[in-house]
């Protein structure tokens, strides 16, 4: 089966959660599965607020990996209200 790069689907976003969690190796810093969790939460939201390019590596319908970028002059892609409140109230 081949690599499909495509925009990140909303839907994957705790599979991305799961890969900061791991890939940043927070369970070094929070012991909790809560904290771990909601920590794994704030730090994507936080990276896609400042991202303006997110793509996402799908193998069929299967999130294999992301890449976010920050690039100057490009407007953000994803920025909610929500998500917004989530980053800058912790």
């Amino acid at each position: 089966m081949e690599v499909k790069i495509k925009i990140l689907k909303r839907k994957d976003f705790g599979k991305c959660i799961d890969f900061a969690i791991e890939g940043m190796h927070f369970n070094r810093y929070v012991d909790s599965k809560l904290a771990l969790r909601l920590y794994g939460r704030y730090f994507l939201y936080l990276e896609l607020e400042r991202a303006t390019q997110v793509l996402a590596a799908y193998k069929g319908d299967r999130l294999i990996g992301i890449l976010m970028a920050d690039v100057k002059g490009e407007a953000k892609q994803y920025s909610s209200f929500l998500e917004k409140d989530l980053c800058w109230s912790i």
